[in-house]
């Protein structure tokens, strides 16, 4: 690794001679966990009490303070959209003490007044701290009990439910439980979340600062029950136990965050991160009017203007019509160049290298993709963050090693994606028990004449067909909901 012998911009960090391990940091205040995001949605009209309960894996040892900040505005399509009034809020984290062994819970104060009774103004952020004596590789809970007079900031497809996160809401924070109290989630299909969008301590470790896309923000990606991370990228960080800020945004456009200034508090939190790289997402939402070339300059100057290193990764596919036609001729044109520009790369992840199909610009089978034919479901981010390609030199840098890429995904039309079932009678048709290297799948295929909604508007033909994967591998006896088909 070359002498990587300055002090970064960004985050502050300063790196010395590394070797060819990771490189030498000097401590600093720095994300120390992960799972941190922001809101999509800036208010849930209505509903103003917000009880959330979330889970973060510490990637070190905290010894000291832990310092959190919660967001007060949402970010729709990139653009940070502010509620209109402050929130207050009394929030707490439980951990698991290094030296006792013990669980311990300890009131979240406000980092400048010190007290429990938190504000944030409109626009900002409850900033709190607490002291805490928690091991690395260990879990930590925080609760946040928050009043949000124009409704609560949410995202989602983000709760993890093998810990049992989720948010239980009101008209008022009255009608909640005790900060303390047992969580009743109110759990729509879309898995809503509240949580921190910055977790730090002082450490010494590497942190990447994740930006880009839905793609990158885990959309229909249903976090990892091990770690909890959810997206291409956080997953393959997370399984490194790097921590990570992810600051990408759902309907995001590289060339919208390089240009334009109403991303001041996504900017605000990447500085307060420590940060010591960058790794970009696709620029999946320029690449219909901007090319290739373009689209990676964007990603350029937002990696200079941070004043980090960058890994980037390659484009996954987007389709007119699930996994047999390709996107339009120019955006199929536009993701291909990327892709060619991206793996010329020093470093680079290539999650198409391992999702896309024989046909360019196709998935290798629909049970990678969500139902928009756009973003990666559950299967696909896992298959991708277990066999992507990751290449290049200095990699100790990023807290990840270069491996080869694993199988293309098989290429087929094994259709399973969450979906919304009404109560019909089914006919067996045909089950079948199948086995692909070390995946097995259990397939149950049955039959109907009724109509079935699936998701919130895909409404499928009167005579249809649906299959059930037990994917026996990856999720022990869970079910994959099913995506019917004629």
């Amino acid at each position: 690794m070359p002498n990587l012998g300055l002090r970064l911009g960004l985050s502050g960090a300063v790196l010395g001679k590394a070797g060819t391990s990771a490189p030498v940091i000097t401590p600093r205040n720095a994300q120390v966990a992960n799972r941190t995001s922001f809101p999509e949605v800036a208010t849930f009209t209505g509903q103003r009490g917000c009880l959330a309960p979330t889970f973060h894996r510490l990637a070190q040892a905290v010894n000291g303070q832990l310092e959190v900040w919660y967001p007060n505005y949402g970010i729709p399509l990139g653009v940070e959209t502010f509620p209109g009034a402050a929130a207050t809020a009394t929030a707490q984290v439980t951990y698991t003490d290094a030296t006792s062994g013990l669980p311990v819970t300890a009131n979240l104060v406000d980092v400048t007044t010190g007290l429990t009774s938190l504000t944030a103004p409109d626009g900002g952020h409850f900033k709190v701290k607490a002291t805490i004596n928690a091991a690395a590789n260990t879990w930590i809970e925080l609760r946040i009990r928050g009043d949000f007079p124009n409704g609560f900031p949410y995202s989602m497809w983000k709760a993890n439910q093998q810990r049992a996160e989720g948010v239980q809401y009101a008209a008022t924070v009255g009608a909640l439980p005790a900060l303390n109290g047992t969580v009743t989630r109110t759990l729509p299909a879309t898995y809503l979340w509240y949580g921190p969008c910055l977790i730090r301590a002082t450490h010494n470790g590497i942190v990447a600062l994740i930006n880009g896309t839905s793609l990158e923000d885990g959309i229909y990606d249903l976090p990892n029950t091990t770690s909890g991370d959810s997206g291409y990228l956080a997953r393959i960080f997370g399984e490194a136990n790097v921590p990570y800020v992810t600051i990408a945004a759902r309907g995001e456009r590289m060339q919208q965050y390089a240009t334009n200034s109403f991303n001041a508090n996504r900017r605000a939190v990447a500085a307060a991160s420590g940060a010591t790289f960058l790794a970009m997402g696709a620029p999946i939402n320029d690449l219909g009017g901007r090319t290739g070339a373009q689209a990676i300059g964007d990603m350029d100057t937002i990696a200079t203007a941070a004043g980090l290193p960058m890994i980037v990764a390659t484009c996954t596919p987007h389709t007119q019509d699930g996994i047999t036609t390709a996107a339009s001729s120019t955006k199929t044109t536009n993701i291909a160049a990327y892709n060619a520009l991206a793996r010329a790369r020093p470093r680079y992840i290539d999650l198409a290298g391992v999702l896309e199909g024989a046909v360019a610009g196709t998935w290798a089978t629909w049970t990678a993709m969500w139902l928009d034919y756009l973003h990666g479901q559950n299967l696909g981010n896992r298959y991708a963050q277990q066999n992507a390609a990751i290449v290049g030199t200095s990699l100790a840098l990023h807290g990840i090693a270069p491996r080869a890429a694993g199988p293309r995904m098989p290429e087929g039309n094994i259709l399973t994606a969450p979906t919304d079932l009404s109560n019909a009678a089914w006919t067996k048709t045909d089950s079948t028990i199948s086995n692909a290297g070390t995946v097995t799948q259990i397939m149950f295929e049955a039959a109907t004449t009724a109509k079935h909604q699936v998701g919130t508007s895909n409404t499928k033909p009167a005579s249809a067909k649906m299959r059930i994967a037990f994917d026996v591998t990856f999720n022990k006896s869970r079910t994959f909901a099913c995506l019917l088909y004629t």
